[in-house]
């Protein structure tokens, strides 16, 4: 009976402050956007910020389906003068080690540059790391065979040894009653 009467009385309270509450609540507001729009010229290798250890980067580049046609491209890397081509690929070389700012666009037959294709990126070109010195032919030992340290370890220590029976056989006879 208690539990009926409490259901009641909470079932009551909720019917008469829910709509005192809702009139004071601020309107929901639901905003539907968009996934902004892929971009009109895709840049596909190098990354932006790419590092390499080589003098020469390949760079590869697409339009997008929706970007104007066209088939020419203008590249500017770093301050150089901006290269035309035809391709969707180039090569630059001879880089140096350091940041790299590299600007690609399409552009039309009179090379201007076409509206929302830009793409501007950077990339790194580090100083390759030196390979280690080519070990000496003598002291190199051919995969799958024994190492000559333990043989070599043997002869020296005949050496020595048979160094030192030899001098003891040939020292004088007067040296040899003396150390008796």
């Amino acid at each position: 009976m208690k539990t009926k009467l409490l259901l009641g009385l909470l079932v009551a309270t909720l019917a008469f402050a829910l709509p005192h509450v809702l009139a004071q609540a601020p309107p929901l507001a639901v905003q539907v956007t968009s996934p902004p729009p892929a971009p009109l010229l895709e840049v596909l290798s190098p990354l932006p910020g790419a590092r390499t250890d080589k003098d020469t980067v390949t760079v590869r580049y697409k339009l997008n389906p929706l970007a104007p046609p066209t088939d020419n491209f203008e590249l500017i890397l770093d301050d150089h003068d901006p290269v035309h081509t035809t391709e969707t690929e180039y090569t630059f070389t001879d880089l140096k080690a350091g940041p790299h700012r590299l600007i690609i666009q399409a552009v039309d037959a009179d090379n201007i540059p076409i509206a929302g294709t830009r793409h501007e990126m950077q990339f790194f070109v580090v100083k390759p790391s030196t390979p280690p010195p080519a070990p000496h032919a003598a002291l190199t030992v051919p995969p799958g065979s024994a190492s000559p340290w333990p043989l070599l370890l043997i002869i020296g220590v005949g050496v020595v040894v048979g160094g030192l029976a030899s001098a003891r056989r040939t020292r004088p006879a007067s040296k040899i009653a003396r150390s008796r």
